[in-house]
């Protein structure tokens, strides 16, 4: 028989990561998120930790209780990086029994990662590994593609319902494409849907980047549906941070970083870690894009994005362009993110009308 495995929400990427989850056994995702998940992480985390290891350690707690008998964790760029072997500690103090994988151990060297799924089932082989990991990076391609299209063009939809309805048959089908190709088909298929959807597109909407902390920006429970609230106001959402776009920064290696680094000058010479870099850079561009606003969204504490914060506040006074900054911790309340978003929209919206009244920077 095989285990239970299990690993936190990340957005809608559980499709795309259930082949790699299966490898270890029958895959089963933690309950849906909800403030009890936030309560659970926060109660038994260290108090200075980040939220995304509150979140993640509640997921975790919730997957236990629901019967996982493994549990994988993806680390992260940062000190998420080493915030497995916390969890597993703080997780067996607290009496539980399983098996743990933190990928982040395992890997800088495919010959440990082999090793490590070997032991956590001696039936897998590399061959079995390699199409998991082929079949997960083709699915997280499609769905980054497809989920694109939903931010740039959901506020717009004539039937949200049936737009969105669009959107979760898509999803269905993807968790159960059973190759590559299948995957990919998919994605045609559903791109096609949502184009064949009646849209209700001003000339001009208000367009608005969504930069910041890869966590907070990609989960939507830890955001406060960020992009949903900034969709319901009428904005066109666009977001590079992804899956795609950490692969992106894996391959690329060096030679990637060097170019980030150069495209965020002046306001930045040198990496400054994770996604701090990522956050000016793409600001940057998303002001020389004609965008009218950027929000940048951090986790209380993120040493990396509390050091883009200042390059981030010089691009906006220099260039009247506004950024509004969201940091988020347990206390962050729904109600006050949308009160600011509904605020930066609105502010957007009469600098659309007064432009030349609006040319001072602007930071909410």
């Amino acid at each position: 028989m095989s285990p239970v495995v299990s690993f936190p929400h990340l957005g809608e990427y559980a499709v795309a990561f259930r082949p790699v989850g299966e490898l270890l056994g029958e895959v089963v995702l933690p309950p849906p998120m909800t403030r009890r998940t936030l309560e659970l992480g926060a109660a038994h985390s260290p108090e200075a930790a980040c939220v995304p290891f509150k979140y993640t350690l509640g997921c975790f707690i919730e997957a236990l209780e629901a019967g996982a008998e493994v549990i994988v964790q993806a680390g992260g760029g940062c000190r998420l990086g080493f915030y497995g072997e916390v969890q597993e500690a703080i997780l067996r103090d607290l009496g539980y029994d399983f098996g743990f994988m933190a990928l982040s151990n395992h890997s800088t060297s495919l010959r440990k990662l082999m090793r490590e799924f070997k032991r956590l089932n001696p039936r897998n082989s590399f061959r079995s590994v390699s199409r998991a990991f082929a079949l997960a990076a083709k699915k997280v391609e499609v769905l980054d593609a497809m989920e694109a299209v939903v931010r740039r063009d959901s506020a717009f939809a004539a039937d949200p319902a049936a737009y969105e309805g669009a959107f979760r048959d898509f999803l269905r089908e993807l968790d159960s494409a059973p190759t590559p190709e299948a995957a990919e088909e998919t994605g045609r298929t559903g791109l096609a849907r949502l184009a064949a959807a009646e849209l209700r597109r001003p000339e001009r909407p208000l367009r608005v980047g969504v930069v910041g902390e890869f966590y907070v920006a990609v989960e939507p429970f830890s955001n406060h549906s960020l992009e949903r609230l900034l969709a319901a106001e009428g904005v066109e959402v666009h977001r590079r941070v992804s899956v795609s776009g950490v692969f992106e920064a894996v391959y690329g290696g060096k030679r990637y970083m060097r170019d980030l680094v150069a495209s965020a000058a002046p306001y930045l010479t040198h990496d400054i870690g994770v996604d701090g870099t990522k956050s000016i850079a793409h600001t940057l561009a998303y002001m020389r894009d004609g965008f009218d606003g950027v929000v940048h969204v951090r986790p209380f504490g993120c040493m990396p994005e509390v050091n883009a914060a200042p390059a981030l506040h010089r691009l906006a006074r220099e260039n009247g362009f506004p950024v509004m900054s969201l940091s988020y911790d347990v206390h962050t309340s729904e109600t006050g993110t949308r009160t600011r978003v509904e605020a930066f929209c609105e502010m957007l919206r009469r600098r659309r009308r007064a432009p030349a009244s609006a040319s001072a920077a602007t930071r909410a």
